[in-house]
């Protein structure tokens, strides 16, 4: 019969199980890469209003129709990014340093 309470485990393994869950690390999402990106889809998100505001006269375009539709995209991740925990960048932003051998990150810093 398999015990409910501890997930089939029986006592000894239970408490192995749980020493273990404790004392593993937990993965942190909170990187600087994720903050820049929240931050970015704050500001995607503020532009976007700006442009919709400013261009409201013209109605319901194919533009309009896009520019609502990425914003929808950029609000939905910035929510995820925000439940998740990620805190805002601290300024000045600089680059990871491990990342910086990476020519595509380096693409984004515009590193030599």
């Amino acid at each position: 019969m398999v015990d409910q309470a501890t997930g089939g485990l029986g006592g000894r393994e239970s408490r192995a199980a749980t020493t273990v869950a404790r004392h593993c690390p937990q993965e942190n999402l909170d990187t600087l890469e994720n903050r820049v990106l929240k931050d970015f889809l704050r500001l995607s998100i503020e532009e976007g209003r700006i442009y919709l505001r400013a261009n409201e006269r013209y109605g319901n375009t194919e533009r309009i129709r896009l520019v609502n539709r990425y914003l929808a995209l950029c609000r939905r991740h910035h929510r995820e990014l925000y439940d998740l925990g990620i805190s805002n960048p601290a300024h000045p932003v600089t680059p990871n340093y491990v990342l910086q051998q990476d020519a595509r990150y380096q693409v984004i810093w515009r590193l030599p």
